[in-house]
């Protein structure tokens, strides 16, 4: 991931009496260049919680260019903790997402029922997380399958009043 831009330089005030001691911000061009969680080697990771994180991260920063990588590099991730819940869900909502930006379509990679079976693993891996329950019932709500869409969201929102988007989500059911 490659991060570019120019932040200009801050002018200082007209007062005869301001003096500039350090300039602690740098101004000008800059270039970051960022390394992709896929960069990881998924036996590297030791604990799961890590995996949840990468996974997570993955999904805001990979491009539908790279999809199928992404989810092969995902699903050695949940092959090394196959009984974590959230690890089985953030993976079902990466394939979701990427099956909603793809234009070829990845179905000879991960499959709708797959996606579908691995929010159910989740589920009943642990039945407490309302996070869980949330991206599932958006993924059935994204799918028009209201019925399970406001099982889901009604779950997760009884497990967690908090979260706007549920309740948002679950007032569209």
């Amino acid at each position: 991931l490659t991060i570019a831009g120019e932040r200009a330089r801050v002018a200082l005030p007209s007062d005869e009496k301001a003096t500039l001691h350090v300039n602690e911000r740098f101004d000008g061009r800059f270039r970051r260049v960022v390394s992709l969680p896929d960069d990881i080697d998924p036996n590297a990771v030791s604990h799961p919680h890590d995996a949840e994180r990468l996974v997570h991260l993955i999904r805001f920063v990979a491009g539908a260019t790279r999809a199928e990588e992404t989810l092969a590099w995902a699903q050695r991730m949940v092959k090394r903790f196959p009984s974590n819940a959230t690890l089985l869900s953030l993976y079902a909502a990466l394939a979701a997402n990427f099956h909603n930006v793809s234009e070829d379509g990845l179905d000879g990679v991960i499959s709708h029922e797959q996606i579908v079976s691995l929010f159910r693993q989740s589920l009943d891996l642990d039945t407490k997380s309302a996070a869980n329950f949330a991206r599932a019932g958006l993924y059935h709500l994204d799918q028009q399958n209201f019925g399970e869409a406001e099982r889901c969201l009604a779950r997760s929102f009884r497990l967690d009043r908090t979260s706007g988007i549920v309740a948002g989500s679950l007032a569209e059911v």
